[in-house]
């Protein structure tokens, strides 16, 4: 294991996960796109889930959110079921599996899977249209009770703008030409992930930080970043993406003179 790369104020490590995770301190949010061993490629190996928990819990504060495909999400919620709370739907412009496609739909999601003990950090993105949260009355219902989910005490405020987040979020796949990572997700999709979980200035932990994605929307999103990646191949591509990000966000902070 070898120290850690420090570019602004993100600490960036080459090695196992494994051999790491026990080193770090406490971090607010967990956002990493765990391998779903779904693919031909070497390192898509799924990790030892139990093993992962045990570290997770032990480092991280708040929310624990994992990307995730089927069959891999069954496996991953089975593992720590009690701690899953819900997910979050992540419809692909692209869709995969063209090869198959005579024998089963096109693949156009992927799962986003939050976990926590205790309620977390929660800042909703809202959308802007009609409100989508009020009572039929026109009113904000306060408290109320469910024939499937029993006595439900809720504060609610009229909104005639905003509109609270649903569960499927759209974001474009990267572009073929532009993909640095097999399984590289948009920055777009995990600064919404860091904006929702985290507040300004909040440390975020990415285990398998591949090209660095997760890292960029942190910087840019004014967090502070842990990222773990075994590749060297990958862990130099993330080292240069984030220092870029670290780059043009001091140039945003300095003004537009810089």
């Amino acid at each position: 294991m070898s120290n850690p790369v420090t570019i602004g104020n993100a600490e960036l490590w080459l090695g196992d996960c494994r051999d790491i995770l026990p080193t770090l301190g406490k971090v607010d949010a967990v956002i990493c796109d765990l391998p779903y061993g779904t693919t031909q490629n070497k390192w898509d190996c799924p990790l030892p889930l139990d093993e992962l928990w045990r570290e997770y819990r032990r480092v991280c504060s708040g929310a624990v959110i994992l990307t995730a495909a089927q069959p891999f999400t069954a496996r991953l919620v089975a593992s720590n079921e009690s701690g899953f709370r819900y997910s979050w739907v992540w419809h692909k412009s692209r869709p995969t599996g063209f090869l198959n496609a005579k024998l089963q739909p096109l693949r156009a999601h992927e799962d986003i899977c939050v976990f926590y003990d205790a309620q977390p950090i929660y800042n909703p993105q809202y959308g802007f249209g009609a409100p989508n949260h009020v009572s039929k009355s026109g009113k904000p219902r306060t408290k109320g009770r469910s024939e499937n989910y029993g006595a439900q005490y809720e504060i609610v405020e009229e909104d005639t703008e905003r509109k609270y987040p649903t569960t499927v979020l759209s974001f474009p796949a990267i572009s073929p030409t532009d993909v640095l990572h097999p399984t590289q997700k948009p920055v777009g999709l995990m600064e919404y992930m860091a904006r929702t979980y985290t507040d300004f200035g909040g440390v975020i932990l990415d285990n398998c930080m591949g090209s660095g994605t997760t890292g960029v929307a942190a910087v840019q999103m004014g967090r502070k970043f842990i990222g773990i990646e075994r590749e060297p191949k990958y862990f130099d591509i993330a080292c240069k993406r984030i220092e870029e990000a670290q780059r043009q966000g001091d140039m945003f902070i300095n003004g537009a003179a810089v």
